[in-house]
């Protein structure tokens, strides 16, 4: 290894861990013969790092311990001290957001977690660690000012290379003998079960559908680019919430399994159940393997006896396409946006497709098609064809009647924050106008024959 090999991963590892030495050798380790490839391209180097760090996290207690921080201004040890006392996936959003600069979308691709599940550890991060994101910025920066000699990640590397030896050599011991009890049980319970396919990529249909178990009921699906996710929640005031994710393939549900993960059985697949879920989950989580390389996770808060009750829920998803029919079509995605996600509620014919750009210094612009939408009340403008524009302190949004309705382009005003100038344009509405203008409406607000099949409708570039 040269030490040009080794800057960036040591530069992510510093910015991860108060060892970085050990976690460098841990990701040495895993790359195995692939190290010279990886070390040509960074972003497969820094995706290995980021799951290798979550796993690893788990196993160790390196990141319980507190770093000395001589190197560090007086003024971010403290910050540099919570860092280290987050939990591993905040740690790793937190680094991938603040040092890479990466958009959720693709911090979510990164750690193979929904782009939800970024935002709420994100947002849980900054609540610990109780500054503003400057501040954080300049410590993960801080942190990378006094990296490890290449002799020191020499030494690591070859420790661990020995502990993964001696590890490989006790499974080995056990493989023949559980090999065969697992494989006599695939022949016995698969025979000529017929296996469902994966979703596809930004395929904006729904793949799968779920009978809810008594008491329970859909509160909302959601199709993203690589997820596809039902929430349910009881029907009656209670805490009882749950997550069910179907994944396209190619994406790892958990990349590390808690070494509490017991092996379950869902509908003749194999399948993993943790009491206390992955890192990142709130509670009970259970995954497993629905179609070759595509993964299906369910997660529950608030429920009684989660052994019995996830692997039931999990048994009532029926893989079947379902088209989502649209009352437009989107000719195309202006540049630079592009579609991320479609969000379906409980009232009927009701979908809102959400269009975002990652270029804003303020982080994601979303822009939200709506249909059923109400007419706006207030701060509206109506020019000759009936168009109505408004803007409040929260949104600014273009309609247009459609029906008994009105179809609508709405987006969040981004926030501007100290030192950075919005480029959004609230007087022109000029972003919305682009999006709005390369709408073509169904002929019939009510006549879903004159409808639009989503997987057409919209562009999955």
């Amino acid at each position: 290894m040269q030490a040009d090999e080794l800057t960036d991963l040591l530069r992510w590892c510093a910015a991860l861990s108060s060892e970085p030495a050990e976690l460098a050798a841990e990701v040495v380790v895993a790359a195995g013969r692939r190290w010279p490839s990886l070390a040509e391209a960074p972003e497969d180097l820094r995706a290995l790092t980021v799951q290798t760090y979550l796993g690893w996290s788990r196993r160790s207690e390196a990141t319980a311990a507190v770093r000395q921080g001589d190197h560090l201004p007086q003024e971010l040890r403290p910050i540099a001290t919570a860092l280290d006392r987050l939990p591993a996936v905040q740690r790793g959003v937190i680094m991938l957001s603040f040092s890479e600069r990466l958009t959720r979308t693709e911090i979510a691709g990164t750690i193979d977690r929904p782009i939800s599940a970024v935002s709420r550890e994100l947002g849980r991060a900054l609540l610990s660690l109780a500054c503003d994101p400057y501040t954080v910025a300049a410590t993960l920066s801080a942190l990378t000012w006094d990296l490890p000699q290449v002799e020191t990640v020499d030494r690591a590397v070859r420790r661990v290379a020995r502990l993964h030896a001696r590890h490989r050599t006790r499974m080995r011991l056990l493989a023949a003998p559980v090999g065969f009890v697992l494989l006599t049980s695939v022949v016995v319970v698969m025979g000529n079960r017929p296996t469902p396919v994966a979703r596809q990529e930004a395929g904006w249909a729904l793949t799968s559908a779920l009978d809810p178990p008594p008491g329970w009921e859909v509160h909302r699906r959601i199709i993203g680019r690589d997820w596809e996710t039902t929430i349910l929640q009881k029907s009656t005031a209670g805490p009882g919430r749950c997550l069910i994710a179907v994944g396209r393939a190619g994406l790892a549900a958990v990349s590390k399994m808690p070494q509490d993960a017991e092996s379950v059985r869902i509908s003749g697949r194999s399948g993993f159940f943790s009491e206390r879920g992955w890192a990142g989950t709130p509670g009970p989580a259970l995954a497993w393997e629905y179609a070759p390389d595509a993964w299906t996770t369910v997660e529950c808060t608030g429920v009684a006896d989660a052994a019995r009750f996830l692997p039931d829920l999990a048994r009532r998803l029926r893989f079947t396409t379902e088209s989502v029919m649209l009352p437009y079509r989107m000719r195309e995605a202006p540049r630079p946006y592009r579609v991320s996600w479609i969000v379906m509620g409980r009232v009927s014919n009701s979908a809102i497709v959400y269009v975002t750009r990652d270029d804003y210094p303020e982080g994601t612009l979303v822009i939200s098609v709506n249909y059923p939408a109400s007419r706006p009340l207030y701060g509206v403008r109506f020019d000759s064809g009936g168009v109505a524009r408004y803007e409040n302190r929260e949104n600014v949004g273009v309609c247009k009647p459609f029906g008994d309705s009105h179809l609508c382009v709405r987006s969040e005003v981004p926030p501007v924050r100290a030192g950075l100038s919005s480029n959004w344009n609230r007087r022109g509405f000029s972003q919305l106008d682009s999006v709005f203008n390369n709408l073509v409406l169904a002929d019939s607000a009510t006549d879903r024959s004159t409808w639009f099949d989503a997987r057409a409708a919209l562009p999955k570039g």
